[in-house]
């Protein structure tokens, strides 16, 4: 029965040399329902109830027991252990050192069956069974430390001398090892796996329930923050609608640095367009908005563009093709970028950073969301700049334009029209001042006749 304690993560629940798990290494924009890579047990249960039904299991059944980490670390404190196992036996060097490879082969995972057999190193009856959630291995039920009646007593005492216990207080602490049948310990173990599956199931419902609840949490914090963002086109700047969704992404992932990009129609040109207020009130003096990068030359945070989908960097010091920061940059821990896409194409790409935590498939689906309505919020807003743009136009041009209307005050005789001021003004010039109309001058058939008679038959030929 495993008592030790190992140093450090177990190994399976540490990252992957690049920092991301094997399921964030490539970026999706849902949550697996079943996805239990980083849950541990004791967030699954009350570490002080489970230790109450080990008690009680060790005392109705009169065996050891023990509820480890897959590695082996203890999880509960040892119910029921003997003297025998606990003092004599891993008090020596070679008979704790046998006692954990026996512990690692009952800790093996299995899922038909308890697994039962004699410790490697005292030679008693030991049995184990597996816990696990969505078919992850998450913790260990081990018991045992008892003996039967077909055991030979010089053989242990043999294996007493072989790792150097005393003989006679060996002796006395095996008189005190529970004594029962095989087939009755067997019993046990098939008992013990028949709790462990059942607290199996009850550790996925509980998987399933805390994500049901999140994801439920995380999308009306979605909904609230796409109504907040919405209100505010009609009162404010493109800018100022930018920076609020990244302080809101920035929110919503616990994250430090934020920024949005435009990219250009021709793929290869992106256009800085906000930092979050937190990123250039306290850690970015880089150059601001409206500047360009060529994403040919632009560093690991263009990846989304390059892979065409969201990129995690959760150690973003040990990717190998990193590169340098600009001047006045702020440093960079880790960072999640998104691309936004319009049919083929990427038209934009969010960003937030330096996360106390690794960032998950969760930040992932809600940065989306974020970085999707952030370009829609901005399509609206530049179509009622243009709109506002045209209108101006209009009104300058309406404004230029004259009209004649009303009564206009003419002289039967020579026409002449009086205007407002009592001023008489010849009818081409009045017309051409109140509107763009413009005048030539000739001379129609019947003043022709009147003013010049000597041409008269000339001019009835012209067309």
């Amino acid at each position: 029965m495993p008592t030790h304690q190992h140093s450090g993560v177990p190994a399976e629940f540490q990252r992957s040399s690049s920092g991301v798990p094997a399921e964030f290494q490539r970026s999706s924009s849902g949550v697996p329902a079943d996805y239990v890579e980083d849950v541990l047990f004791s967030d699954l249960f009350s570490l002080a109830e489970i230790q109450q039904l080990q008690d009680d299991f060790s005392d109705a059944m009169n065996v050891a027991s023990i509820i480890t980490c897959p590695d082996g670390v203890p999880l509960t404190r040892p119910s029921n252990f003997t003297t025998f196992c606990s003092d004599i036996i891993r008090s020596t060097e070679i008979g704790r050192c046998n006692c954990y490879k026996s512990d690692g082969a009952i800790g093996s995972p299995c899922f038909s069956g308890p697994i039962i057999q004699q410790c490697l190193s005292g030679g008693l009856w030991d049995a184990g069974a597996s816990i696990t959630v969505g078919g992850k291995h998450v913790a260990n039920w081990l018991i045992g430390q008892v003996r039967d009646e077909a055991q030979d007593e010089e053989q242990m005492l043999r294996y007493a001398d072989e790792i150097g216990a005393d003989r006679e207080a060996f002796l006395h602490a095996l008189a005190e090892v529970p004594v029962m049948t095989h087939e009755h310990f067997s019993k046990i173990a098939r008992l013990l796996f028949s709790f462990a599956k059942e607290i199996s199931t009850r550790a996925y419902q509980n998987v399933q329930q805390t994500r049901f609840i999140a994801e439920r949490s995380q999308a009306e914090k979605l909904m609230r923050m796409r109504l907040r963002l919405l209100e505010l086109p009609s009162t404010h700047t493109l800018e100022e609608v930018l920076v609020a969704t990244l302080d809101e992404a920035e929110a919503l992932t616990g994250s430090q640095i934020g920024f949005y990009h435009f990219l250009e129609e021709d793929q290869k040109t992106l256009s800085l367009q906000a930092w979050s207020t937190r990123t250039t009130r306290e850690m970015c003096q880089a150059v601001g908005a409206g500047r360009h990068y060529d994403v040919a030359e632009a560093g690991i945070w263009v990846d989304c563009i390059r892979q065409r989908h969201p990129v995690i960097h959760n150690d973003y010091a040990a990717v190998s093709h990193r590169k340098g920061l600009p001047p006045g940059h702020a440093p960079v821990i880790r960072e999640l970028v998104v691309p936004v896409f319009r049919g083929e194409k990427i038209v934009a790409i969010l960003g937030v950073g330096n996360k106390p935590i690794y960032y998950t498939d969760e930040d992932v689906h809600a940065v989306s969301q974020m970085a999707d309505l952030a370009w829609d919020i901005a399509a609206l807003k530049q179509a009622q700049i243009e709109q506002q743009r045209l209108i101006q136009q209009l009104q300058k041009a309406l404004a230029q334009v004259n009209t004649l209307s009303g009564l206009l005050p003419i002289c039967a005789g020579c026409k002449k029209i009086r205007d407002d001021q009592g001023f008489w003004f010849q009818i081409e010039s009045y017309i051409s001042q109140h509107s763009d109309a413009q005048f030539s001058h000739g001379l129609c058939p019947d003043c022709a006749e009147t003013y010049f008679p000597e041409y008269k038959g000339q001019l009835d030929k012209l067309p």
